[in-house]
């Protein structure tokens, strides 16, 4: 299959727009379309060097930049879901420990970063419990119960 060549047997494959087009049409989560793009763009730079380039290989390198700034924006985006999914937990997490404070007086650093190291499922499941919390002891029973690990 053609993720088994390398860059030399790739710059002499006859029909590189094929393989290109393969590469293009892997899922965005394929192991291989990672890996055949990194290997793309060191032939693209490669192309890009020499000091003459034929036309056939300047088509070559548009078509691998296009590809490859399809992938950087697939990781911005990815980038992008990670850190609004962070930002959720990190809200999460402070509206419950003020709500706790709140709730049950201060609360103990230990199960202050116990509480950090819940999922967003868990920080919403502990919203909703937290409300028939009346002592500490039940924040520290809930944790006991909820906290995997």
């Amino acid at each position: 299959m053609f993720f088994a060549l390398d860059r030399h047997i790739i710059h002499q494959f006859s029909n590189a727009e094929n393989a290109i087009t393969e590469v293009a049409d892997l899922p965005a989560n394929s192991p291989y379309k990672g890996n055949a793009l990194d290997l793309f763009l060191s032939l693209k730079l490669e192309l890009e060097s020499k000091q003459s380039i034929e036309p056939e290989e300047r088509n070559l390198a548009m078509r691998l930049s296009a590809l490859y700034i399809e992938k950087l924006q697939e990781a911005q985006q990815v980038g992008r879901q990670e850190g609004r999914q962070e930002g959720r937990t990190e809200e999460g997490q402070a509206l419950i420990l003020r709500q706790l404070t709140r709730r049950v007086g201060n609360v103990p650093i230990e199960a202050e970063n116990r509480i950090k190291a819940l999922s967003l499922v868990q920080l919403e499941d502990l919203g909703e419990a937290l409300l028939d919390f009346t002592k500490m002891g039940d924040l520290l029973v809930w944790l006991d119960g909820n906290l995997n690990g």
